[in-house]
């Protein structure tokens, strides 16, 4: 028997929080985040000096984490 659209939603709503914290939690997320952060950097400000981009990048991905649920 399928569940309905609004049993979903509940359920969904009630996993949210868990799932975030799992996924903050994950090596596979520090490794993504640690890749994916400066290359974004990259792609917004252009080829930047790798300090620079280092610590730009550590920060973002604190603000990310400061963020989270």
């Amino acid at each position: 028997m399928p569940l309905s659209n609004s049993t979903i939603r509940g359920l969904a709503d009630a996993l949210t929080e868990d799932v975030v914290s799992y996924i903050f939690d994950s090596e596979r997320y520090a490794e993504f985040m640690q890749e994916m952060i400066p290359a974004a950097i990259e792609n917004k400000l252009g080829e930047i000096d790798e300090d620079v981009k280092y610590d730009l990048a550590m920060c973002v991905m604190d603000n990310i984490s400061m963020g989270r649920m």
